[in-house]
């Protein structure tokens, strides 16, 4: 069974990284020993919508022809699923989701929780000092390594999505010194967050999610349940729905973490 925990699984795993079309990856992972952990919220009455967006396509030749292709409308703060955000979304020349292999979104994954210190209250911007004295402790961030930040307590399967019927709430984020610092001293090129987005709401300019998209990394919003996963030793892996040329998709999420013992 695949839940938010899957503890029969066995041998080596393969994963659906992509829908329509459909790639496998086949990780050697030893199921035996982890558990797969999803961290994703689901799609709701107030998820967003997909869109369709006009293009011009064609040549001289053909005087140019209307071309129509399938988008997802991210906005930070109404969109209550979990989201892949390409660097398109806030760069205008920056990948789209399509540009982006199959086997990136298969990486090792770091947990920064820092629920404590925002509080469970909006507003609140983790920001790079943070981050270097996390280290202090946690040791450094591997290179290449993805980074998910908890600023939402809440167990595991559980936590409120964003309260998007009253209209966009004030939600925590990161601050651009701390994108700014993961891109350019760790090398990060995914950050996920348990928020509507990479900023915090009071930032409109979305500047550390443009730090981001202009490293050409992607940005993972909504995930649930980070807080409860261990520091150090899981494997993400990220199953988008595939859209040609999209910006922002609904996405998948999972993390293989080392089994717990069983309370069997």
């Amino acid at each position: 069974m695949i839940g938010r925990y899957t503890r029969k699984a066995t041998g080596a795993l393969c994963v659906l990284v992509m829908v329509f079309p459909i790639a496998v990856v086949c990780s050697g992972i030893d199921t035996e020993k982890s558990d797969v952990v999803d961290l994703t919220r689901p799609l709701g009455s107030g998820f967003g919508s997909f869109i369709v967006v006009e293009e011009i396509g064609g040549d001289e030749a053909t005087g140019g022809v209307i071309e129509e292709r399938l988008d997802f409308a991210y906005d930070p703060g109404l969109t209550e699923a979990t989201v892949l955000v390409s660097p398109r979304r806030w760069v205008e020349d920056g990948a789209t989701l399509d540009d982006v292999p199959a086997l990136s979104l298969v990486v090792p994954v770091v947990i920064i929780d820092a629920t404590d210190l925002a509080g469970g209250s909006g507003g609140f911007a983790l920001d790079a000092g943070t981050i270097m004295r996390y280290e202090t402790f946690a040791g450094e961030i591997p290179e290449g390594a993805a980074v998910l930040v908890a600023l939402t307590p809440g167990e595991v399967g559980t936590g409120a999505p964003p309260d998007i019927a009253s209209g966009p709430s004030a939600y925590s984020g990161l601050a651009p010194d701390a994108v700014k610092f993961l891109v350019e001293k760790r090398h990060v090129s995914i950050i996920g967050i348990d928020t509507p987005g990479i900023d915090p709401s009071e930032r409109a300019d979305n500047e550390a999610a443009t730090i981001l998209a202009e490293a050409g990394g992607l940005a993972l919003v909504n995930l649930r349940g980070v807080d409860e996963l261990p520091s150090r030793g899981g494997v993400m892996v990220i199953s988008p729905l595939a859209m040609d040329g999209a910006e922002a998709v609904p996405a998948r999420v999972f993390v293989l973490v080392p089994k717990m013992p069983s309370t069997e």
